[in-house]
């Protein structure tokens, strides 16, 4: 009984993801960019890692839902200031939302939690971009911003701009 089960989701699983095979579901970017805002005097990087899978599609192609992860650090800046700085990490998870345009263009929304992973709490992220789709690869702008939980004294908000590669399978 047990092997029956295991046939029949792994049955279930392979028409899901043949009958999928004509849309590219997992993107995998990296971003590099610069701080905005609060930061801008004590972060001087911005790098991370997004992967994201698009499990629905309409039937135009044009709306696309799914779920999104990824690592985002805040690089700080150590040359000698009255305060010590410390870089900033985090994971993201969320839902992701993408608009396709006719012509390769899109527009994507994330929206999430940022989860703390040095110093600093996480708290709620929300990450639009604009981009353009070239066949199996990926280009984008985008914004994040990352609304800290902590409240008092030394809660900031963590926002940065940049630009994004990725590879879409």
């Amino acid at each position: 009984m047990k092997y029956i089960k295991l046939f029949l989701v792994l049955l279930v699983f392979g028409i899901s993801f043949n009958a999928s095979a004509q849309y590219k579901n997992f993107e995998g970017t990296v971003h590099l960019g610069i701080p905005t805002g609060e930061l801008d005097n004590f972060v001087n990087l911005v790098y991370g890692l997004d992967m994201t899978y698009y499990f629905s599609h309409d039937n135009a192609g044009v709306l696309d839902l799914g779920f999104t992860g990824g690592y985002t650090n805040f690089n700080a800046d150590r040359r000698g200031g009255l305060i010590d700085a410390f870089d900033a990490s985090f994971l993201k998870v969320g839902a992701a939302g993408k608009l396709n345009f006719q012509n390769d263009i899109f527009f994507n929304t994330d929206l999430g939690y940022a989860f703390g992973l040095d110093q600093v709490d996480g708290g709620l992220y929300f990450s639009p971009k604009i981009g353009y789709h070239f066949d199996s690869f990926v280009a984008h702008i985008y914004y994040t911003f990352i609304r800290s939980s902590s409240s008092g004294v030394n809660d900031l908000d963590y926002a940065s701009i940049g630009v994004g590669f990725g590879i879409r399978l």
